[in-house]
């Protein structure tokens, strides 16, 4: 893995993750601490500043665990989401470079 970990491209790739397994993943909806909604809105206060520096990465690394719990993404995959939020690997709308 190459570049310094984007923090707001990873919280982003975990928002897509959950959001795109919504029906599948073993978690309610409500918004209880590993709820679906409430795992997507600590995302999204990663993503938009809201929440930075440590607490930013302990609060991924918590919505990783519950994903992984969850049924959701696997190693493999979650492996995958961090090499893509490093820098250089997509542009600021998610694409990858030329």
């Amino acid at each position: 893995m190459r570049g310094e970990l984007d923090i707001k491209k990873l919280a982003r790739e975990l928002e897509r993750a959950i959001l795109s397994r919504r029906n599948t993943l073993a978690l309610p909806n409500a918004d209880l601490e590993i709820g679906i909604n409430h795992l997507a809105y600590m995302c999204r206060c990663v993503y938009n500043e809201q929440v930075s520096g440590q607490l930013a990465f302990l609060w991924l690394g918590y919505v990783q665990g519950v994903l992984r719990t969850a049924g959701g993404a696997n190693v493999r995959e979650l492996k995958s989401m961090l090499e893509r939020s490093r820098a250089g690997h997509f542009d600021d709308d998610g694409q990858p470079p030329p």
